[in-house]
């Protein structure tokens, strides 16, 4: 669930909320690596742990948010990795004695002597260790990090210690989380991936949904249904969708080629517009679409092709009757910039905020399952969580007081395993 401090609180309550539940399906904000060479539609998260973390301890988390430490299988997913890390000092150690500086951890683990694997399972077929590297000194080295010499951030690796001493061998303060995006999920297209900014979530409507109430949520939520206005935007969103079957649907005869709803409408006889008023300059229909078969097809929404997901487009009722034109089971907002609203489900995990310029805020969780352990995290952008403090219930309402901090400032709170 997500709070913002100070300002004050709205909850939309959407067809499908899943911001607050179990960590495996917490929604967060990602960086998705959806073009380029090698780009494999993974979502990744930087999670910074100022006081330092181990990497058994970092897998554990990784797998509770619902993936991985990150794997490496290429020269461009380093590089695309490292770039989420390289400008951010916090995430690394201060220099040592011989001036390297200890990174986040990776998913990489030792074997056998020198021999790596990673723990999601993938090949471990590239590798960039820093010069000298891997020398698993004192035969204890036996996990992968970003290393930096000479006190420069560096895209190298490194072997190091599951469990560093904290002296010599300091703990990393971050680790990264690679994941493939599911639905709920906030993903941003970033400028640097030759994107526009934008933040788009994928909603899952389970029962099935109408495009004026998918728009009429997107709105709530403060976006819009997607705009496509590109080959590599339309390529970025279908991404993020394509390959969850559970957000498709269709006919018995074609049962998975029926997509999430975007935003174009047809303002006229085969004239399409798209509802944030963007320009109408690019098309991705599908052969012979749209061709307004049953003469209400006034929607656009993603299409594929005998029975199975694809990134064309299909025009479609706007409120679809019917097994041969289901309703569909999903849609994709866009928002120009993160919204300023949290999205939650207020009957699943009450959470209460109070703020003053004194005191902080003070955040409670109310009705908490006893033995079970709760985590309080806060972000300033949806994209770098920073862990604060984990609690043990005892059957009774969880409280957390925070010192007093900026306004543009956002806490969720995950349930451990």
């Amino acid at each position: 669930m997500f709070l913002q401090s100070p300002k004050t609180f709205r909850a939309i309550l959407a067809p499908s909320s899943l911001i607050f539940s179990s960590m495996a399906t917490l929604s967060a904000e990602s960086v998705v690596w959806p073009t380029g060479p090698g780009a494999n539609s993974h979502a990744y998260e930087v999670i910074h742990v100022p006081e330092g973390i181990t990497w058994p301890n970092a897998e554990a988390q990784a797998i509770a948010r619902g993936g991985h430490l990150a794997s490496i299988s290429s020269l461009a997913e380093n590089n695309f990795v490292h770039g989420l890390i390289k400008d951010r000092p916090e995430l690394w150690t201060a220099p040592d004695h011989v001036n390297n500086i200890i990174g986040p951890w990776l998913g990489g683990f030792q074997t056998s002597l020198n021999v790596f694997a990673w723990v999601d399972g993938s090949a471990f077929q590239y590798s960039n260790w820093a010069p000298g590297e891997p020398n698993n000194v004192n035969g204890t080295e036996a996990r992968i990090h970003f290393l930096g010499q000479n006190a420069l951030r560096a895209s190298t690796w490194n072997d190091y210690p599951p469990t560093p001493d904290g002296a010599l061998q300091p703990l990393p303060k971050a680790y990264i989380v690679e994941r493939q995006l599911p639905a709920g999920d906030y993903a941003i297209w970033r400028p640097e991936d030759g994107g526009n900014g934008h933040t788009y979530v994928v909603v899952h409507a389970p029962a099935g949904i109408d495009w004026p109430a998918a728009e009429a949520d997107a709105i709530a939520r403060g976006g819009h249904l997607a705009s496509v206005n590109s080959s590599t935007e339309n390529a970025f969103l279908y991404s993020l969708a394509g390959t969850n079957l559970a957000l498709w649907t269709g006919p018995d005869t074609h049962p998975k080629q029926l997509g999430p709803w975007l935003g174009g409408y047809e303002s006229g006889p085969n004239i399409y517009r798209w509802t944030d008023g963007s320009p109408s300059v690019f098309q991705n229909w599908a052969p012979g679409e749209p061709n307004n078969a049953l003469g209400d097809e006034s929607r656009i929404h993603f299409y594929g092709q005998n029975g199975m997901p694809g990134a064309q487009w299909n025009d479609y009722p706007p409120s679809p009757v019917g097994p041969v034109q289901p309703k569909l089971l999903s849609y994709i907002v866009e928002f120009t910039q993160f919204p300023s609203d949290p999205v939650f489900e207020l009957k699943t995990f009450p959470l209460s905020i109070t703020w003053n310029s004194v005191n902080g805020c003070k955040i409670v969780l109310a009705g908490s399952a006893s033995g079970r352990t709760y985590l309080l995290q806060q972000t300033s952008d949806f994209l770098h969580w920073e862990d604060l403090e984990q609690k043990v219930s005892v059957g009774v309402a969880i409280s957390w007081q925070t010192p007093p901090q900026p306004s543009n400032r956002f806490f969720r709170v995950a349930l451990l395993p």
